[in-house]
Protein backbone atom coordinates (compact mmCIF):
# COMPACT_ATOMS: atom_id res chain seq x y z
CA UNK A 1 0.00 0.00 0.00
CA UNK A 2 1.26 3.47 -0.88
CA UNK A 3 2.33 5.55 2.13
CA UNK A 4 -0.03 8.40 1.12
CA UNK A 5 -3.02 6.23 2.08
CA UNK A 6 -2.09 6.98 5.68
CA UNK A 7 -3.49 10.47 5.09
CA UNK A 8 -7.02 9.17 4.53
CA UNK A 9 -9.82 7.75 6.66
CA UNK A 10 -13.01 6.89 4.83
CA UNK A 11 -16.39 7.09 6.53
CA UNK A 12 -19.29 9.39 7.29
CA UNK A 13 -17.19 11.54 9.61
CA UNK A 14 -14.62 12.09 6.85
CA UNK A 15 -17.25 13.40 4.45
CA UNK A 16 -18.66 15.73 7.09
CA UNK A 17 -15.33 17.53 7.09
CA UNK A 18 -16.10 18.64 3.52
CA UNK A 19 -18.43 21.28 4.94
CA UNK A 20 -17.88 21.91 8.65
CA UNK A 21 -14.12 22.32 9.18
CA UNK A 22 -13.05 26.02 9.07
CA UNK A 23 -9.75 24.99 7.46
CA UNK A 24 -11.61 23.37 4.54
CA UNK A 25 -14.04 26.27 4.21
CA UNK A 26 -11.09 28.65 4.00
CA UNK A 27 -9.56 26.41 1.32
CA UNK A 28 -12.73 26.67 -0.80
CA UNK A 29 -12.76 30.46 -0.38
CA UNK A 30 -9.12 30.88 -1.41
CA UNK A 31 -9.60 28.66 -4.46
CA UNK A 32 -12.52 30.79 -5.64
CA UNK A 33 -10.81 34.08 -4.75
CA UNK A 34 -7.85 33.10 -6.91
CA UNK A 35 -10.21 33.20 -9.89
CA UNK A 36 -12.23 36.20 -8.70
CA UNK A 37 -15.18 33.89 -7.86
CA UNK A 38 -15.85 33.55 -11.61
CA UNK A 39 -16.05 29.71 -11.44
CA UNK A 40 -19.36 30.11 -9.56
CA UNK A 41 -20.86 31.47 -12.79
CA UNK A 42 -19.97 28.25 -14.61
CA UNK A 43 -21.02 25.77 -11.92
CA UNK A 44 -21.61 22.75 -14.23
CA UNK A 45 -17.98 22.88 -15.37
CA UNK A 46 -16.74 22.72 -11.80
CA UNK A 47 -17.49 19.00 -11.95
CA UNK A 48 -14.19 18.67 -13.85
CA UNK A 49 -12.32 19.65 -10.69
CA UNK A 50 -14.42 17.59 -8.29
CA UNK A 51 -12.23 14.42 -8.20
CA UNK A 52 -9.05 16.35 -7.40
CA UNK A 53 -10.91 18.51 -4.90
CA UNK A 54 -12.15 15.45 -3.00
CA UNK A 55 -8.63 13.98 -2.95
CA UNK A 56 -7.36 17.18 -1.34
CA UNK A 57 -10.08 17.93 1.20
CA UNK A 58 -10.43 14.34 2.46
CA UNK A 59 -6.73 14.21 3.23
CA UNK A 60 -5.34 14.79 6.73
CA UNK A 61 -2.18 16.24 5.13
CA UNK A 62 -2.62 19.97 5.89
CA UNK A 63 -0.51 21.09 2.92
CA UNK A 64 -3.23 19.67 0.65
CA UNK A 65 -5.64 22.26 2.06
CA UNK A 66 -3.50 25.16 0.84
CA UNK A 67 -3.35 26.90 -2.53
CA UNK A 68 0.43 27.34 -2.19
CA UNK A 69 1.47 23.83 -3.18
CA UNK A 70 1.35 21.58 -6.22
CA UNK A 71 -1.68 19.72 -4.85
CA UNK A 72 -3.90 22.43 -6.35
CA UNK A 73 -2.54 21.99 -9.89
CA UNK A 74 -5.16 19.40 -10.84
CA UNK A 75 -7.95 21.84 -9.96
CA UNK A 76 -6.77 24.69 -12.17
CA UNK A 77 -8.09 23.45 -15.58
CA UNK A 78 -11.62 22.91 -14.28
CA UNK A 79 -11.69 26.23 -12.44
CA UNK A 80 -10.38 28.06 -15.50
CA UNK A 81 -12.90 26.43 -17.84
CA UNK A 82 -15.73 27.22 -15.40
CA UNK A 83 -14.56 30.86 -15.26
CA UNK A 84 -14.47 31.21 -19.06
CA UNK A 85 -17.89 29.68 -19.59
CA UNK A 86 -19.29 31.57 -16.61
CA UNK A 87 -18.32 34.91 -18.14
CA UNK A 88 -19.63 33.72 -21.51
CA UNK A 89 -23.04 32.87 -20.02
CA UNK A 90 -23.22 36.19 -18.19
CA UNK A 91 -22.28 38.14 -21.32
CA UNK A 92 -25.09 36.53 -23.26
CA UNK A 93 -27.66 37.48 -20.61
CA UNK A 94 -26.43 40.89 -19.41
CA UNK A 95 -23.52 42.06 -21.61
CA UNK A 96 -22.73 45.30 -19.78
CA UNK A 97 -22.84 43.71 -16.34
CA UNK A 98 -20.42 41.03 -17.57
CA UNK A 99 -17.70 43.62 -18.17
CA UNK A 100 -18.15 45.11 -14.70
CA UNK A 101 -18.03 41.65 -13.11
CA UNK A 102 -14.92 40.78 -15.11
CA UNK A 103 -13.08 43.93 -14.00
CA UNK A 104 -14.06 43.31 -10.38
CA UNK A 105 -12.94 39.68 -10.60
CA UNK A 106 -9.62 40.76 -12.09
CA UNK A 107 -9.05 43.16 -9.19
CA UNK A 108 -9.81 40.42 -6.64
CA UNK A 109 -7.53 37.98 -8.46
CA UNK A 110 -4.60 40.40 -8.56
CA UNK A 111 -4.94 41.20 -4.87
CA UNK A 112 -5.18 37.53 -3.83
CA UNK A 113 -2.20 36.58 -5.97
CA UNK A 114 -0.17 39.41 -4.45
CA UNK A 115 -0.78 38.01 -0.97
CA UNK A 116 -0.25 34.35 -1.89
CA UNK A 117 2.10 34.35 -4.88
CA UNK A 118 5.62 32.84 -4.52
CA UNK A 119 7.11 35.49 -6.81
CA UNK A 120 9.89 37.69 -5.35
CA UNK A 121 7.89 40.82 -6.25
CA UNK A 122 5.13 39.96 -3.75
CA UNK A 123 4.93 40.17 0.03
CA UNK A 124 4.45 36.42 0.39
CA UNK A 125 7.61 35.54 -1.53
CA UNK A 126 9.00 32.09 -0.79
CA UNK A 127 12.51 33.57 -0.89
CA UNK A 128 13.62 31.88 2.34
CA UNK A 129 12.93 28.49 0.76
CA UNK A 130 15.28 29.22 -2.13
CA UNK A 131 18.22 30.42 -0.05
CA UNK A 132 21.06 27.94 0.37
CA UNK A 133 22.97 28.69 3.57
CA UNK A 134 26.51 27.73 4.49
CA UNK A 135 25.08 25.18 6.94
CA UNK A 136 23.11 23.63 4.07
CA UNK A 137 26.26 23.29 1.97
CA UNK A 138 28.37 21.88 4.79
CA UNK A 139 25.80 19.29 5.80
CA UNK A 140 25.27 18.26 2.17
CA UNK A 141 28.98 17.41 2.07
CA UNK A 142 28.60 15.38 5.28
CA UNK A 143 25.77 13.38 3.70
CA UNK A 144 27.83 12.78 0.56
CA UNK A 145 30.51 11.16 2.72
CA UNK A 146 28.13 8.42 3.95
CA UNK A 147 29.16 5.09 2.38
CA UNK A 148 26.87 4.23 -0.52
CA UNK A 149 26.18 0.73 0.81
CA UNK A 150 24.97 2.06 4.18
CA UNK A 151 21.26 2.25 5.01
CA UNK A 152 19.97 5.73 5.87
CA UNK A 153 16.72 7.08 7.25
CA UNK A 154 16.17 10.81 7.15
CA UNK A 155 13.86 13.76 7.60
CA UNK A 156 11.76 14.50 4.53
CA UNK A 157 13.81 17.59 3.65
CA UNK A 158 17.03 15.57 3.54
CA UNK A 159 15.75 12.48 1.77
CA UNK A 160 16.72 13.61 -1.73
CA UNK A 161 20.37 13.84 -0.61
CA UNK A 162 20.57 10.19 0.48
CA UNK A 163 18.56 8.30 -2.14
CA UNK A 164 21.56 7.21 -4.25
CA UNK A 165 21.66 3.89 -2.43
CA UNK A 166 19.66 0.67 -2.28
CA UNK A 167 18.07 1.32 1.11
CA UNK A 168 16.98 4.88 1.93
CA UNK A 169 14.06 5.51 4.28
CA UNK A 170 12.10 8.48 5.57
CA UNK A 171 11.09 9.06 9.16
CA UNK A 172 9.54 7.49 11.13
CA UNK A 173 10.79 4.30 9.46
CA UNK A 174 14.03 2.43 10.30
CA UNK A 175 14.97 4.59 13.30
CA UNK A 176 16.16 1.45 15.10
CA UNK A 177 17.80 -0.36 12.21
CA UNK A 178 19.35 2.16 9.80
CA UNK A 179 23.12 2.60 9.77
CA UNK A 180 22.71 6.38 9.74
CA UNK A 181 19.94 8.77 10.78
CA UNK A 182 20.01 12.22 9.15
CA UNK A 183 17.80 14.84 10.76
CA UNK A 184 16.83 18.48 10.59
CA UNK A 185 14.95 19.83 13.61
CA UNK A 186 13.42 22.79 11.76
CA UNK A 187 10.58 22.86 9.24
CA UNK A 188 11.57 24.05 5.78
CA UNK A 189 8.21 24.51 4.11
CA UNK A 190 6.27 27.60 3.11
CA UNK A 191 4.97 29.60 6.09
CA UNK A 192 6.48 27.10 8.51
CA UNK A 193 10.05 27.38 9.78
CA UNK A 194 9.24 26.33 13.32
CA UNK A 195 10.62 23.36 15.27
CA UNK A 196 9.93 19.80 14.14
CA UNK A 197 8.63 18.11 17.24
CA UNK A 198 9.13 14.52 16.09
CA UNK A 199 12.75 15.14 15.14
CA UNK A 200 13.50 17.00 18.35
CA UNK A 201 12.10 14.19 20.47
CA UNK A 202 14.03 11.65 18.42
CA UNK A 203 17.26 13.62 18.85
CA UNK A 204 16.80 13.64 22.65
CA UNK A 205 16.15 9.91 22.59
CA UNK A 206 19.19 9.14 20.44
CA UNK A 207 21.39 11.30 22.66
CA UNK A 208 20.37 9.30 25.74
CA UNK A 209 20.60 5.85 24.18
CA UNK A 210 23.85 4.10 23.29
CA UNK A 211 22.62 2.60 20.04
CA UNK A 212 23.64 5.68 18.00
CA UNK A 213 26.46 8.21 18.24
CA UNK A 214 26.22 11.83 17.10
CA UNK A 215 28.51 11.90 14.08
CA UNK A 216 27.91 15.53 13.06
CA UNK A 217 25.85 18.56 14.07
CA UNK A 218 25.74 21.68 11.92
CA UNK A 219 23.12 24.24 12.90
CA UNK A 220 19.74 22.52 12.70
CA UNK A 221 21.23 19.42 11.06
CA UNK A 222 22.18 16.18 12.83
CA UNK A 223 23.74 12.95 11.63
CA UNK A 224 23.74 9.89 13.89
CA UNK A 225 25.71 6.71 13.21
CA UNK A 226 24.69 3.32 14.53
CA UNK A 227 27.32 2.02 16.94
CA UNK A 228 27.10 -1.59 15.82
CA UNK A 229 27.17 -0.78 12.09
CA UNK A 230 29.63 -2.86 10.15
CA UNK A 231 30.20 -0.25 7.48
CA UNK A 232 32.74 -0.98 4.84
CA UNK A 233 34.87 1.84 3.55
CA UNK A 234 34.61 2.66 -0.12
Amino acid sequence: MHWAFEWYEFGIQSFRTLFVRPEIQNYYTLLLKSFGFLPLLGVPWLVLSLPDLLINVLSSHVEMHSIKYHYTAGLVPGLMIASVYGVHYLQRVVPYVAYIVLIGALAVTLRVNYHHSPLPTTESCWCASYEVTEDDKRFAMVLQAIPTHATVTSSTELHAHVTHREFAYMLPHATQSADYIALIDQHRVIDNYGPKQYERELIKKLMKEKMYTLESQIGHFYLFKRNDSLLKTN
